[in-house]
């Protein structure tokens, strides 16, 4: 990391490649770095993600180990978000109170950038492929019905910090979007031999429960076994973490969906 902060400090940010950036990002994908129980490590971590880009400017991260969301550096994660969100995620829950709140504000600053392409996207389709006003305002009348929906949804069961209420509809959209490839590798990981991996996958299972609500009904079959086989973890961070995720998910998934596959699983293992 040493090292890292020193490239993004010489390195003219404008000219960086993307396969530089993408070299860059597999480095901070480390295990253990993400998985580091020193603060220190893991604040430079956040402040190397958040600054691996050809378009942010120049900030010293061993200065600045906490970032806020500027539309530059939003506007970079948006570019590669296949490579930095993962990390974004995972630096939510963290046990630094600080870090974990900044991380959280600009994954919302992420989704809210997000969902207003999005929106300039539809409308300029709209646009285009409208015959008459009424099409047109029937699908304006639709967008704000599923607003409203979003407005109306709060969570009905405890969150866990940083969390204080749902996240906003652009970063849950955002990981909705991007769910199976976030969901694997910490599907795998949650059934690591050291615990640091296993709590690491699990706080970040949490943040994807809590974004994906009920789109994770889709990936059930995969999620339930590995929530089953979790919950009895001898880690207490890892087990509470999982019971969290569990009754976010049943708060969200209706049980016609889940119960069978819970069924199932008892009737295995009889």
């Amino acid at each position: 990391l040493v090292v890292m902060a020193a490239l993004l400090r010489t390195a003219n940010a404008a000219s960086m490649p993307d396969d530089l950036i993408l070299e860059m990002a597999d480095v901070l994908a480390c295990k253990e770095l993400r998985t580091s129980d020193h603060p220190a490590v893991r604040r430079q971590l956040f402040a190397a993600t958040t600054n691996l880009a050809p378009r942010c400017p120049h900030i010293e991260v061993s200065q600045t180990p906490l970032l806020g969301p500027d539309p530059l550096r939003v506007d970079t994660l948006l570019s590669f978000p296949h490579e930095l969100l993962p990390l974004l995620l995972l630096g939510i829950t963290d046990e630094t109170e600080k870090l974990g709140k900044s991380a959280l504000e600009l994954v919302e600053a992420v989704g809210r950038t997000f969902e207003a392409r999005k929106a300039t996207a539809r409308a300029a389709k709209r646009a285009a492929k409208a015959a008459d006003s009424g099409a047109q305002a029937e699908e304006d009348e639709a967008v704000m019905e599923t607003d409203a929906m979003d407005v109306e949804m709060e969570p009905t069961v405890p969150l866990l910090p940083p969390f204080t209420g749902r996240p906003g509809a652009g970063c849950r959209h955002l990981v909705q979007q991007m769910l199976k490839e976030l969901l694997k590798p910490v599907l795998q990981d949650v059934k690591e031999w050291t615990v640091a991996l296993r709590t690491a996958a699990a706080r970040q299972l949490y943040t994807l429960v809590l974004l994906a609500e009920g789109k994770m009904e889709d990936f059930l079959d995969t999620i339930l076994p590995a929530l089953c086989s979790a919950v009895s973890d001898d880690a207490v961070d890892v087990a509470t973490r999982v019971v969290a995720a569990t009754h976010s998910l049943g708060s969200n998934i209706p049980v016609r969906s889940w119960m069978p596959l819970m069924l199932d699983a008892v009737k295995g293992e009889q």
